[in-house]
């Protein structure tokens, strides 16, 4: 059986976008955090500087913690500040 793997022509060109994105904007930047330093460290203005423009072109796009649900994506300000989801009650 074969499975059909196409997507909406308003997504495709997303994907181009994501695509060249992560090509031309995020894997050059990836050469800075080899070794010592941490992307992940909110006190290194150098790497907040390289990393927040890109945050911000993918928020603008509406692409920003696509993986969440539609509400809590729109609030979100970095992964670490989404809405958590309620405990499972059993």
């Amino acid at each position: 059986m074969a499975i059909d793997f196409s997507v909406e022509p308003e997504f495709q060109d997303k994907l181009h976008w994501m695509d060249e994105f992560v090509t031309q904007e995020i894997e050059p930047i990836d050469l800075y955090f080899r070794g010592e330093v941490n992307p992940f460290d909110r006190t290194n203005d150098t790497a907040n500087a390289l990393i927040r423009p890109l945050q911000q072109q993918v928020q603008d796009r509406g692409l920003w913690a696509c993986h969440l649900a539609p509400t809590w994506a729109a609030s979100a300000t970095s992964p670490c500040s989404t809405p958590r989801s309620p405990p499972l009650t059993l």
